[in-house]
């Protein structure tokens, strides 16, 4: 049970010539504004919990981090191993049936070799921290998959 997004927010709105200077892939996106500042984000995993099927529904996200941050997940990249467990970092997406979602705080645990980092959004008032901590239905699980077909 998963649905992703294929970009960090905001990369649609970008005009031809920042697109190009920039560097995006299926796990690393770093954006080059004309102004010479760079924006780095990395592609994570949101888990929620579905206490109905004792499963997760995972929404892949991208997650803006700083340079130093990009840089020891890339250290690390190939082993598994880092520096440290992982880093801070702003939600980058708006998430369906989540407004406001841009832009939460989270910390990002680093994974194993060939899995995606995960998220943990920072304590806050918002119905996605809360279903972090607390789990969705298998109802809003259904409406989510639904709407994500649908775009």
């Amino acid at each position: 049970m998963a649905v992703a997004c294929n970009e960090p927010g905001g990369w649609h709105s970008l005009d031809a010539a920042t697109k190009d200077r920039s560097k995006m892939n299926s796990d690393l996106c770093v954006v080059n504004h004309d102004d010479g500042s760079v924006d780095r984000f990395i592609r994570a995993v949101l888990q929620l919990p579905v206490p109905e099927s004792g499963g997760t529904f995972d929404f892949g996200v991208w997650v803006s981090v700083s340079e130093q941050s990009f840089g020891e997940y890339l250290e690390g990249w190939d082993t598994g191993t880092y520096s440290r467990e992982g880093c801070f970092g702003y939600l980058c997406n708006e998430l369906y049936e989540f407004p406001d979602s841009t832009h939460l705080h989270a910390d990002v645990e680093f994974p194993p070799v060939d899995l995606r980092p995960l998220v943990h959004l920072h304590d806050a008032d918002h119905p996605l921290v809360e279903a972090q901590r607390h789990g969705i239905s298998l109802g809003l699980v259904e409406k989510i998959a639904a709407a994500s077909l649908s775009h």
